[in-house]
């Protein structure tokens, strides 16, 4: 497998991310993720598109059989430092290296808007998935991402650019990488279509800016009104 442009800041994503999650991941993300998981003890779970493998790190905390799987191969290079845990240099849209219904859980934090065929990688999740168990993703949201922050007369106002267009869009952050806008139903349809039902739906609103809390109460509210994240609990019913 070829090198892709991640690897070329994977240095500067785990100095980001660091060792539990930045502090969206921290605050917001991982304790409803882990609220939904439940008991973990000895269950099996793939964490996929998993970085430089922090969220895997805590799973294993919570007594779960995990495994990583990246696309990023220095990535995973650093998650295997110091780890006992499987990580993996893969592919999410091809997950050969897993039998049919090997995981009780997928679990996939902030990755599915950087997946360019993402049609494939759920097709792929159903198939290692067994039948009756989650799959859990993060993503930013899709209605609110491709918006911009307007003030008017001491008000705070979006302004929306697009939300039913698919769009492949330049990372905000990471230069020379892509990253994919999908309306929430794209993301329906195709788990409808390999089989999962969506079990719990949840938007998120935040009240940091850049790591830091808000203080100025219109922003705020601003904040608070519009969820900065989805997460997509959905069941296998194959």
């Amino acid at each position: 497998m070829k090198n892709n442009p991640w690897d070329n800041f994977s240095k500067n994503y785990n100095s980001q991310v660091t060792k539990s999650g930045d502090i969206y991941h921290k605050t917001y993300l991982n304790p409803l993720v882990l609220k939904l998981l439940g008991d973990l003890k000895n269950k099996k779970v793939l964490d996929l598109a998993c970085g430089n493998g922090y969220f895997s790190k805590i799973l294993a905390k919570k007594n779960a059989k995990v495994t990583g799987v990246d696309y990023s191969k220095d990535l995973i290079s650093i998650a295997k430092e110091n780890s006992k845990i499987n990580f993996l240099h893969g592919s999410s849209t091809n997950l050969h290296f897993f039998k049919n219904n090997s995981f009780d859980y997928i679990v996939s934090n902030m990755a599915f808007h950087d997946i360019k065929n993402i049609s494939k990688t759920i097709k792929e999740c159903s198939r290692v998935i067994k039948p009756k168990q989650k799959l859990i993703f993060s993503i930013v949201h899709p209605a609110f991402y491709l918006t911009k922050r307007i003030k008017e007369d001491k008000e705070y106002f979006l302004k929306l650019k697009a939300y039913m267009s698919v769009l492949e869009l330049d990372h905000p952050i990471y230069e020379g990488i892509k990253h994919y806008h999908r309306p929430v139903g794209y993301y329906l349809k195709l788990l409808f279509k390999n089989k999962f039902v969506v079990s719990g739906f949840y938007e998120i609103s935040t009240k940091h800016r850049k790591g830091k809390l808000i203080k100025e109460p219109k922003l705020l509210k601003y904040k608070q009104e519009f969820p900065t994240f989805l997460v997509i609990e959905a069941t296998s019913i194959k």
